[in-house]
């Protein structure tokens, strides 16, 4: 938007009518002052407006410069990712140094830790060589019993048995996605040692695990320590 353009300066004032003098004079003054504070009054109305759109031009060019800071920052960000992309991580092999960037399980993952051998260092949320980019947080479904990983979304694929999911340890803010597939045949199990579950319909204990059923999702977050608040079922 253009910036406003200032009011005219206005005209100036009169002499202001006095009544200790002569009437002749006082009323020539009293209508020169009376033809003066009309267009005044218009004047200040004017200037009311300009205060207002001025205001409204410095909040835009504001808004303007923070997007284009945003966007600055984020195309730093994006040059920064593609000259440490090192392609997919599985087909890489030796050694890997960080800040290296590798796609992978549909996800971008950041190196946090230098690597002899980058093939004995999977990236996934429970992998503290890597850290989480873009992407999707949906790890490999798991096909038999294992330790979930916090902050990612677990699928569970169980076809031949059921299986025992041990939940993860979790930090306040922290979440847990557990997903048995529509897929399954059987039930999966979340191991709970450590956490009082809760939601408006229940409270689970320490040491009573939860069941699901094929297509069940339980999605949990850490609202205190040893508590999971249920999200959604």
């Amino acid at each position: 938007m253009p910036a406003p353009t200032p009011p005219s300066t206005p005209s100036a004032v009169p002499d202001t009518p006095d009544r200790t003098e002569g009437q002749d004079t006082f009323v020539t003054k009293a209508y020169a002052f009376n033809d003066w504070f009309a267009p005044f009054q218009a004047w200040l109305e004017t200037v009311l407006d300009y205060i207002v759109d001025a205001i409204a031009w410095v909040e835009d060019r504001a808004t303007v410069a923070s997007t284009s800071a945003t966007a600055a920052a984020n195309s730093a960000t994006g040059a920064a990712n593609s000259a440490n992309f090192k392609g997919t991580w599985s087909s890489l092999t030796g050694a890997l140094n960080k800040p290296a960037q590798v796609l992978h399980n549909g996800a971008y993952w950041q190196l946090l830790n230098n690597l002899a051998n980058v093939t004995t260092s999977e990236p996934s949320p429970s992998n503290a060589d890597w850290a989480f980019s873009s992407g999707t947080r949906w790890v490999t479904p798991y096909t038999a019993s294992a330790t979930l990983a916090a902050n990612s979304f677990n699928t569970v694929m169980a076809t031949t048995s059921a299986s025992n999911m041990t939940l993860p340890s979790v930090a306040i803010n922290d979440f847990v996605v557990v997903h048995n597939s529509p897929s399954s045949t059987q039930t999966v199990k979340l191991i709970n040692a450590s956490y009082t579950i809760r939601s408006k319909y229940f409270t689970a204990s320490a040491g009573d695990d939860c069941i699901l059923a094929a297509d069940e999702i339980f999605y949990a977050k850490c609202v205190a320590t040893n508590i999971l608040e249920i999200v959604s079922q």
